[in-house]
């Protein structure tokens, strides 16, 4: 959910430059055509993430044949997360266009999907909690987040929002990132028990990560940490200017966005010139 409300800032900035499409998704089975798909283990915790690919917005969320979600007037879907029981889904939080929420939470009891039985953070975080795969034996590594590719110890979720392109390092089940390093640079390093990094999100420039933020856990509680890329060194940022830091940064992307609107709206002016005088 740390992840969520900084994606949602993201979304903030950029909601209003583009339109999209409506869509539904099944979440037994989500149409690769309108989504990317990723499995993971988030803080031990078997995960789905199911992401709009360009321009898609999810205003539906189905289970097989039987609607679970909709959308109707208010804010749509922009990325979905399930939580799994048995390989079953379990939990659901369902990130929306809105700056005053970051979404919805859905709990599965007796076949049936409620919204009423984690309706405050406090139940949300104790039913997720629950579906924790704790492992007796855990493999200690050094997360370095300049490697791109998936390897036996963590996962590399890449995929553009509204062209914004972000990447995710998730360490794999059984294996505790104690510390966080970019190529030689130490970012953070554990300094007391159990506790381990479970993401790194990475907003990206040119293929190569500016801004991210350390997601920390210890089993009891969750801290994120903030960075920026300066002159080729890593610097902490407080959460405010992590927030400055993010606007300054997708600013050049809204003007991107509007640029290539107008540029189509050119070509199809011309077209339909074309067209009147044919």
């Amino acid at each position: 959910m740390v992840i969520t409300q900084i994606i949602i800032l993201f979304i903030s900035i950029f909601n209003n430059h583009v339109s999209a499409r409506d869509c539904t998704v099944d979440i037994l089975r989500p149409d690769s055509y309108f989504f990317n798909y990723f499995y993971y283990y988030y803080d031990d915790i078997p995960t789905r993430l199911i992401v709009p690919k360009e321009n898609i917005h999810i205003t539906s969320i189905k289970e097989g044949d039987k609607t679970i979600w909709n959308a109707g007037r208010g804010p749509k879907c922009f990325m979905l997360t399930i939580r799994l029981a048995s390989d079953r889904p379990i939990l659901l939080h369902i990130s929306t266009l809105s700056q005053e929420s970051s979404g919805y939470n859905l709990y599965k009891v007796a076949g049936e999907w409620r919204f009423d039985l984690i309706d405050t953070k406090e139940k949300a975080t104790k039913a997720l909690f629950e579906q924790r795969h704790i492992p007796k034996n855990r493999r200690i590594f050094t997360l370095d987040f300049f490697i791109t590719k998936e390897d036996d110890q963590f996962a590399v979720m890449r995929f553009d929002i509204f062209k914004i392109p972000v990447r995710f390092h998730v360490p794999k089940l059984a294996h505790h990132a104690t510390e966080v390093v970019y190529r030689r640079s130490s970012l953070w390093k554990a300094t007391k028990k159990d506790e381990h990094c479970i993401t790194v999100a990475s907003h990206l420039k040119n293929l190569e990560p500016i801004l991210i933020c350390v997601v920390i856990s210890d089993y009891n509680e969750i801290t994120v940490l903030y960075f920026e890329k300066k002159d080729y060194f890593w610097r902490k940022l407080d959460p405010a200017n992590f927030e400055t830091r993010l606007k300054e940064a997708f600013d050049h992307v809204c003007r991107y966005a509007m640029e290539e609107s107008r540029g189509l709206g050119d070509k199809l002016g011309g077209v339909e010139e074309m067209m009147d005088t044919s």
